[in-house]
């Protein structure tokens, strides 16, 4: 069985709207020759504890599709003290959308085997693919040279068509990838509470 999962509804949008309204000084260093801003952010929340020093996001900022099929469901922010900074902000936000696919994972009851593939802007950030591979449970594949995130729609289409096979779409032939595989760590075992959470909380 092969399952094509869209993430969540704002799984880029959210990093781009944080960028656009809260990073002016990453944007600006980037204009003057500096780190791209993402990468800027990154490096700013990269270092900090899973579960974001108990600061929580749902990240329907455009309502949500799969699996809570909602379009009146709103992002939420909440926990925030004044422990926490930007980057703490920004970490949470890479952390929801890492839980939203989870939550999605779930909800098919199903085991999708030793790895998922991820592909899109995302993969851009190896500490936010290891997020994705902590969280979910599953080692990450992601494509060597990057991708859109309709690469699944892409599979997904050449296997019905019979035009790919599911073992020649696992190893990315045909498709002109390679994959890179980044496993589990344990780091996020201590928040999956929050997934639990925020999911109740609906």
């Amino acid at each position: 069985m092969v399952y094509n999962f869209s993430g969540s509804a704002t799984a880029g949008a959210i990093t781009k709207w944080f960028r656009d309204n809260f990073a002016g000084l990453e944007v600006e260093a980037q204009k003057n020759g500096g780190d791209n801003a993402y990468v800027a952010l990154g490096k700013e929340s990269d270092n900090l504890p899973a579960g974001s020093e108990g600061l929580v996001v749902l990240p329907y900022f455009m309502g949500e599709r799969a699996p809570i099929w909602n379009s009146d469901a709103k992002g939420t922010i909440f926990g925030l003290s004044l422990v926490h900074t930007k980057a703490h902000v920004y970490h949470a936000f890479q952390e929801a959308v890492c839980y939203a696919l989870r939550h999605s994972i779930e909800m098919t009851g199903e085991d999708l085997g030793d790895y998922i593939i991820i592909a899109g802007g995302v993969t851009q950030s190896p500490a936010w693919v290891q997020m994705f591979a902590d969280v979910t449970g599953y080692a990450v594949r992601t494509p060597v040279v990057n991708a859109e995130a309709n690469l699944g729609d892409v599979m997904l289409a050449g296997i019905a068509t019979d035009t790919l096979t599911v073992e020649n779409a696992k190893n990315g032939k045909y498709l002109a990838i390679r994959l890179n595989q980044t496993k589990r760590t344990m780091k996020f075992i201590i928040s999956t509470m929050h997934c639990t959470v925020s999911y109740i909380l609906i």
